[in-house]
């Protein structure tokens, strides 16, 4: 049986490690992490670590492990959920790491680490440092609470969905990464990966994508994780695999009640065995701004919505309008016409006196001669010439 690989440590201050063997870990500053960290690492992947330099006061921590995958350190083994924790090491100690042929996930990052010079949870240590029992690294967030053993991040600069954020950061009490989403809405404590709040159904038969207006596969296991959750399915902690026989995407095994993200994409329907988790993306003209609804939400009169996967509606500008609910663009005041407030659902017509002969415009323009409807002004002479026969107003 496969389990979760996330393994979670930190930096330090003035040890040293390098790569000194395989391909399979990187190394940045006193931490080492698989390939790819925070995302998922592959298969068949390994490397030894050596120490080259450490302080008195540095020890190797880590959070947890893929049962099929084993760090050894000074030759004790550690998988599963059991990682080295306070471990002490000597300069030429050496870790080696190896990941099995089958399921992999978020990958790891295993450091050299001393206590936190902060730990009141309001100011960002420099680097990474122990706190408490917890491990805090740029990974993990470099503000310490040392009372509660925890790590977390800066808060989001934008708390309310609206765009994206630049990079890992605390919304509410949920941690927004690259894995389950840098869109932030903290009201609600949620990270999305798009702007719009997220939509999942569950498929026993067919395809995600079967539906179409926006129904598709799940693009990623933290997202996984998260539409699981919402759902309420038994496991909410998603094994990656690569196997052509399930369903791609995100789905449960009822087979052995697991959770799965399988990157592999087999042309296979969801079915009883394996039921799949689709998501919506709201086309242009809707959006979504609240959590557990089963569709998307029209743009009403007034707005309009160009882009897909987003969380509101834009507001049509001066000299537009909107009247149809669901729509991706603004109508124009046509001649005659103005708008002179945003986000209206019809135009306003020019008064006695005024015309507005183009289209789009926020005011009508003062007329010295005839309004004929209001789109043209012309003398009295050009009038009496060509527009004898219609109505006008001085």
């Amino acid at each position: 049986m496969i389990l979760l690989l996330f393994t979670m440590v930190v930096g330090t201050y003035g040890a040293e490690i390098a790569v000194t063997s395989g391909t399979g870990c990187t190394v940045n500053g006193a931490c080492f992490q698989s390939l790819n960290y925070p995302n998922d690492y592959g298969a068949d992947e390994s490397c030894s670590i050596t120490v080259q330099s450490v302080l008195a006061v540095e020890t190797l921590s880590s959070a947890a492990f893929n049962t099929a995958d084993e760090l050894i350190v000074k030759g004790e083994q550690y998988s599963g959920t059991n990682g080295p924790s306070n471990v002490a090491v000597s300069v030429n100690d050496v870790f080696t790491w190896s990941s099995d042929m089958y399921g992999h996930r978020s990958g790891f990052e295993v450091c050299l680490v001393g206590e936190c010079l902060y730990t009141g949870g309001s100011q960002a240590n420099d680097d990474a440092c122990r706190c408490g029992t917890a491990a805090c690294s740029s990974s993990t967030g470099l503000f310490c609470t040392s009372s509660k053993n925890s790590c977390r991040h800066a808060a989001c600069s934008v708390a309310d969905g609206s765009s994206v954020n630049a990079g890992n950061c605390a919304c509410g009490t949920s941690d927004c990464t690259s894995s389950n989403g840098l869109f932030c809405t903290s009201s609600i404590n949620t990270c999305h990966q798009l702007s719009q709040l997220p939509i999942y159904k569950e498929r026993t038969s067919g395809k995600c994508g079967d539906s179409g207006g926006g129904w598709g596969k799940i693009a990623s296991a933290g997202a996984c994780d998260a539409g699981a959750a919402a759902l309420g399915w038994g496991d909410a902690a998603t094994t990656v695999s690569d196997a052509n026989v399930p369903p791609p995407g995100c789905f449960y095994s009822n087979l052995n009640r697991m959770l799965y993200f399988n990157t592999d994409n087999p042309n296979n329907d969801c079915n009883s065995r394996f039921k799949c988790l689709c998501t919506l993306t709201c086309p242009p003209g809707t959006y979504q701004d609240q959590l557990g609804q089963p569709t998307c939400k029209s743009c009403p009169p007034g707005t309009y919505q160009d882009e897909a996967g987003k969380n509101k509606c834009k507001t049509c500008g001066v000299g537009e309008y909107q009247d149809i609910t669901g729509q991706s663009e603004c109508k124009s005041c046509g001649a005659g016409e103005y708008q002179d407030i945003a986000g209206q659902s019809e135009c306003k017509s020019c008064g006695v006196g005024e015309y507005q002969d183009i289209a789009g415009q926020s005011e009508c323009n003062p007329c010295d001669g005839y309004s004929l409807g209001g789109s043209k002004c012309v003398t009295k002479e050009k009038f009496k010439a060509a527009y004898s026969t219609q109505s006008a107003q001085c």
